[in-house]
């Protein structure tokens, strides 16, 4: 989840980016720890002040922290699960759309008052924006997700940040794009 609290706390790295004029940072968490942010931190951490805490309680700490420190915080949900490489599309076998949906519901509801959500990081591959096949349309199923967490989670104001995919959708079914780009690009 929070790389480098193994070395350092999680005060001293949010001091750091203050005195550095940060005033966001992003914290990318994983459709599996977003379901269980009352187990174990994925990480082992050696911030005292983080000790003993479930995973979601160290992330609703470091938020608290870095709101504190006047740093914004934006969460990205870019994996599946934080072993795995970044798939292509926002589920997978194991874990359905619901299932993302219900991450992020159990995110915001844990650890209120973030800036804003980037609902996919890097959507890619055979994700499409505007093919309407709701398997892979990235556009359709980023608005479900949105409505998704604006229905459960009313106390919600921050941004629904949505990245592009890494082709569009082109009239001529039988070709890709004539605009490939980086994942999440278009």
């Amino acid at each position: 989840m929070l790389n480098g609290l193994d070395s350092t706390t999680a005060a001293a790295y949010l001091d750091l980016l203050a005195s550095h004029g940060f005033n966001a940072i992003k914290i990318p968490v994983s459709t599996t720890l977003a379901l269980d942010l009352d187990g174990a931190p994925r990480k082992a951490t050696g911030d005292a002040d983080l000790a003993g805490l479930s995973a979601g309680d160290v992330l609703a700490k470091v938020v608290g922290m870095a709101r504190q420190r006047g740093i914004q915080t934006v969460l990205e949900m870019g994996r599946i699960d934080e072993t795995q490489p970044t798939p292509d599309l926002w589920y997978d076998g194991r874990h359905s759309v619901e299932d993302v949906q219900n991450g992020w519901v159990n995110l915001l509801k844990k650890v209120p008052g973030v800036m804003g959500v980037n609902i996919k990081g890097s959507p890619h591959g055979c994700a499409c924006w505007g093919d309407s096949n709701p398997s892979q349309d990235w556009n359709k199923a980023a608005e479900q997700i949105a409505n998704f967490i604006i229905d459960n989670v009313p106390g919600y104001q921050g941004l629904f940040l949505v990245e592009g995919v890494s082709e569009v959708a082109n009239v001529d079914a039988d070709k890709k794009s004539d605009f490939p780009a980086w994942y999440g690009g278009n």
